[in-house]
């Protein structure tokens, strides 16, 4: 499905943790919901970067937001990473970029 976004759930249960952080980034742009409020607002993370050589990573404290069970959502579309914004690019790139799949990494720390 081109240019679509995908989410992903998954329901975590957890003991009256002390601290919680949450680390994400993504080959695209991605939103993550706690409980279905929204962590961040912080629009298109995790920004534009030069994918092939690194990837931005977003750290958020999410010990407030938790509860006993918590459904974790993040939805992660095809943005910058996609993009056929560098003009350099010849248009066999601009096609070969848009097809690259869309990606997410996350880890949850209690």
């Amino acid at each position: 499905m081109k240019g679509a976004f995908h989410a992903v759930s998954k329901v975590i249960e957890v003991c009256d943790p002390q601290k919680a952080e949450i680390s994400v980034s993504a080959k695209g742009v991605y939103c993550l919901y706690i409980n279905g409020k929204r962590v961040s607002d912080y629009v298109l993370a995790p920004g534009w970067t030069a994918y092939n050589k690194r990837l931005q990573v977003q750290c958020y404290d999410i010990t407030d937001l938790l509860k006993e069970q918590n459904t974790l959502t993040i939805t992660v579309g095809p943005g910058w990473m996609r993009s056929p914004i560098p003009a350099w690019m010849s248009p066999e790139d601009k096609t070969i970029r848009r097809n690259q799949p869309c990606g997410i990494l996350g880890q949850l720390e209690l």
